[in-house]
């Protein structure tokens, strides 16, 4: 079964380099028929195997993806372009890329990511530089940071048990999404997952100084910050949050605020001002009466109520179900967004998020628009294909049960929400 795995990994990632995308995506969710049976049989017990031989068979997964080219993004041409500003002596918060920048997303834009992913990628680009000298091996090795922050991941939830492991180690999207695509989504997601698996053993400074440096990769873990409010609310641990945060922006703080402002005004169209895959979304642009600007801050209002009321709950359900709601109620969500939630799949059973990320390469349809008319248009009918399945299965699912396992001396904690 890992064989069938490997294989239709290879042949996703062989298809979307040579373009042919509608047969890459039936591959991408062939993946998943692989991993569900490979996940079941170990949980029924049909075959029993090592950790150690769950880590190896995830690596080779990965290193069957990572040769290829990252077809399904122009994102690490964007990566590219503000790591070799930053090598040149430029500030990609203050100076965007400009017109004839090849294929370098949205041109006209200044950096929207957060500093610790700048200076990562500027890290990253001194070392595609020295690897190669061609612009497109350069963009290649762009996805260094990605892959070794996913590797990170991997290597934090080695002390679940085997079951739970195998649930993240053979997961075919963050494989596609980081050691294909090379997005850089596996900062934040790292520094997210260290800072739950922090907090669950009570060393809140440390947790806390872990959420700052993700919300300074990505900006959307600020939203869990009220869960880890909820259990821990001493200054110190608030103070690391802010260090963490801040100190990796000092080295782009400038006296024209002007270019940061405007940045952060376009970043706020994740929540409304163009519409991408948003499932949600569309109820709360018509509760606004078709205003685009007013359905953003209702949505943004909304996601923060979401987190504030969901804070109580154990703190790894609360950290997915907070994610869910953003992801739910944006007006993007891209598919690599889903790499967000995966590793909490490992604490929490939830069979609506794997079939979510079984069907959710569906949207990448999108892409032969932007590919020849430069037009991301995600609010198409199709869809519907994935989110109404995934409504449907929520609807019906249970509620769920924390249960603690004890191996190998390690305390982890599981939440069994069937379907939640």
């Amino acid at each position: 079964m890992m064989a069938a795995l490997g294989l239709a990994l290879g042949m996703t990632a062989t298809a979307g380099s040579r373009g042919s995308l509608a047969v890459s995506i039936g591959w991408w969710i062939s993946t998943f028929t692989f991993y569900l049976v490979s996940i079941w049989a170990f949980h029924q017990n049909k075959f029993i195997v090592s950790k150690q031989f769950i880590v190896i068979a995830g690596l080779a997964l990965r290193l069957i993806a990572f040769p290829f080219p990252q077809t399904l993004s122009d994102d690490p041409y964007r990566y590219h372009w503000e790591g070799r500003a930053q090598a040149q002596g430029v500030n990609p918060y203050v100076t965007p890329p400009g017109a004839g920048q090849t294929r370098v997303p949205v041109q006209e834009a200044t950096a929207g990511y957060g500093p610790v992913l700048e200076l990562l990628e500027h890290a990253n680009y001194r070392v595609a530089a020295a690897l190669s000298s061609g612009m497109d091996g350069q963009v290649f090795w762009m996805k260094l940071h990605p892959v070794v922050f996913e590797l990170a991941t991997l290597a934090l939830l080695y002390t679940l048990p085997a079951t739970q492991l195998a649930t993240y180690a053979w997961c075919p999207f963050p494989i596609v999404e980081f050691w294909w695509n090379g997005h850089n989504d596996a900062v934040a997601i790292f520094f997210v997952v260290a800072a739950l698996q922090l907090g669950q053993r009570d060393r809140w400074n440390l947790a806390f100084a872990a959420l700052g440096l993700a919300t300074g990769a990505k900006w959307w873990p600020a939203l869990l910050l009220p869960a880890f409010l909820y259990r821990h609310r001493r200054a110190a641990a608030f103070a690391a949050f802010g260090t963490a945060l801040v100190v990796p922006a000092l080295p782009y703080l400038t006296g024209d605020v002007a270019p940061i402002l405007e940045s952060a005004r376009r970043m706020s169209g994740f929540l409304g001002g163009w519409r991408n895959n948003d499932s949600l979304f569309g109820a709360v642009l018509w509760l606004s009466g078709g205003d685009v600007y007013r359905a953003k801050w209702m949505a943004g209002g909304l996601v923060l109520l979401a987190a504030i009321g969901l804070a109580r709950l154990p703190l790894y359900r609360s950290a997915l179900a907070t994610i869910t709601a953003l992801l739910f109620l944006s007006a993007n969500c891209h598919p690599w967004y889903l790499t967000w939630f995966v590793p909490l799949l490992a604490f929490v059973e939830s069979t609506p998020h794997v079939l979510w990320l079984g069907l959710m390469p569906i949207c990448y349809i999108v892409l032969p628009d932007w590919w020849f008319l430069e037009n991301w248009q995600g609010v198409r009918p199709e869809r519907w294909l994935v989110y109404v399945p995934v409504f449907v299965f929520g609807l019906g699912g249970r509620q769920g049960h924390v249960r603690l396992q004890k191996e190998e001396g390690a305390l982890s904690t599981a939440v069994s929400a069937g379907d939640s």
